[in-house]
């Protein structure tokens, strides 16, 4: 699959026309897709990881989409043709370079997990099975052996635990081995999906199990803002951060909503103790009503390309976009390509 200049040839794959690309990071949801009207055309919403470098294989693609970039993790925003960046790190390092960097792009202090639907994610009456839960994938930068060694230190409580496998690589699988193995030392942990691809990414799914414990835990440092954190909050449980974590990570943790702790076993035990003994205090499905949530956030990205179209002088048409930040709401890889290539080409048929 060539594509130049205006039209795109079909006798490649994908994947040959871009080696050296990881596929595995590439995400794309289109909000709106494009439409013809007096033969021309009116620019759809499209969230893309890796703007720039798609852009050398699709020169001509913002032609047909607002483009919106998201950075899934920490840093600044390195997206030259973005229309609008969603900021996962606000620090203040990483914004003020990354408004030096692009002072015509609309700059949202959001990410993926601001989109969090409250909708779906909300506390359910059900029974508090677990002390604490955690969700993290099988990587490495997730910490995991600082959970199990800290919960390991509260025997009388249950914990659960499970995750999805990023690239289902035998170093994936070697280390959810591992720590199962670790586990079964304090026998307080259960893995629902302890199997290799057991895994589901179901919705309703997720936040049962979220509702079944008292507390969410992440014991990682490196990363962007937490999508499992939002979700524990808007089903009204609590969520404990390590203290070394970076500026994404701890985003949104407050007394209203959480805790830190130190990043020891013993740091982390002494936090979920201080959490149940202050468990009447925190209120995180208030916290995100009023300060994030899907609302709250596609309202933001609904102004910013508003206020694009109104320069532009086009017509806004982005009343009845929906995003909930979640991994399923994305095409990845080259699924996500095919897809903008797709609606492209159908585009152009039209002129």
């Amino acid at each position: 699959m060539s594509i130049t200049g205006n039209f795109i040839r079909t006798d490649e794959s994908i994947e040959d026309l871009l080696p050296s690309f990881d596929f595995t990071t590439l995400a794309s949801v289109i909000l709106k897709e494009p439409e013809v009207h007096d033969k021309r055309i009116l620019k759809g919403a499209l969230i893309l990881s890796h703007p720039p470098e798609i852009s050398k294989y699709i020169s001509f693609f913002r032609t047909y989409f607002y483009i919106i970039a998201r950075n899934g993790w920490y840093g600044p925003n390195t997206s030259p043709i973005a229309d609008i960046m969603l900021i996962e790190d606000t620090s203040e390092a990483s914004l003020k370079e990354t408004r030096m960097n692009f002072p015509e792009a609309y700059l949202l202090e959001i990410s993926d997990a601001d989109f969090v639907d409250t909708e779906k994610f909300r506390p359910l009456r059900v029974k508090k099975e677990f002390t604490g839960i955690q969700i993290a994938n099988w990587m490495p930068y997730k910490r995991h052996e600082l959970f199990v060694n800290g919960v390991a230190l509260l025997r009388n409580h249950r914990f659960l635990k499970f995750g999805h496998l990023v690239k289902n690589s035998p170093e994936e699988i070697e280390l959810k081995t591992k720590i199962i193995a670790l586990a079964q030392q304090s026998n307080n942990i259960s893995f629902p999906f302890s199997n290799p691809g057991e895994f589901s990414d179901d919705t309703e799914q997720i936040n049962g199990f979220i509702n079944q414990a008292k507390m969410g835990i992440l014991t990682s440092q490196l990363e962007g803002i937490n999508r499992f954190k939002l979700e524990c909050m808007s089903a009204d449980i609590p969520f404990l951060v390590a203290a070394d974590a970076i500026t994404p990570v701890k985003k949104h943790i407050n007394g209203q909503t959480g805790l830190f702790f130190e990043p020891t076993p013993e740091g982390l035990s002494a936090a979920i103790l201080e959490a149940l003994r202050n468990y009447d205090s925190f209120s995180p499905r208030r916290y995100v009503l009023e300060n994030t949530g899907c609302r709250h956030s596609i309202r933001l990205l609904k102004k910013a390309l508003e206020q694009i179209c109104e320069k532009e002088k086009e017509p806004y048409r982005f009343d009845d976009i929906y995003y909930n930040g979640r991994n399923e709401s994305f095409l990845w890889g080259s699924d996500a390509l095919k897809k903008i290539i797709h609606v492209i080409k159908n585009i152009t048929e039209k002129l």
